[in-house]
């Protein structure tokens, strides 16, 4: 069925560190968007546009993440790849989040400003989940979640 959300559907949410560091400097702002593009390739303009209106959210905001479900694997030859590198977003190097039997790829994704630096992430699908598709038992959705630790560079503590 024809998505009823047009470009895509997302979220976006803004983080402040609730204390400024000790020595002056500002409190560390993040912004966070979660983005759900739609499953068909030949929409690439469609997703530039949704992720236009993603980057208009962001404001003034040095720190910031894209993530979510892009239905596609980004490669850097592609407009949605082309777009990434243009704002300078870095990859986390998740693993594989969707199945079928036998073929896994990497739809969901986590992409980050250069002020930011990924310190973990979430591994591939497991080969049962590869070999079984998704969903299955492991996994009730047909994307499994991906995960990272993000660290960024600030003076002081943040008493989140």
């Amino acid at each position: 069925a024809a998505s009823k959300h047009g470009a895509g559907s997302g979220a976006t949410i803004f983080l402040r560190c609730r204390q400024a560091p000790e020595d002056g400097s500002p409190a560390l702002e993040l912004a966070v968007a979660n983005v759900h593009l739609i499953g068909d390739p030949s929409k690439s303009a469609e997703h530039l546009k949704a992720l236009e209106s993603v980057r208009k959210n962001f404001g003034r905001y040095q720190h910031w993440v894209l993530c979510g479900d892009f239905n596609g694997e980004c490669p850097p030859d592609g407009d949605v790849g082309r777009w990434l590198a243009r704002e300078g977003l870095h990859e986390v190097p998740t693993g594989t989040s969707w199945s079928e039997p036998g073929k896994a790829l990497r739809l969901d994704h986590i992409f980050h400003t250069s002020g930011l630096r990924a310190l973990a992430a979430s591994g591939p699908l497991s080969p049962e989940e590869v070999a079984a598709g998704l969903p299955c038992a492991s996994c009730p959705s047909d994307h499994a979640p991906v995960t990272a630790i993000l660290a960024g560079a600030m003076r002081g503590r943040c008493p989140w």
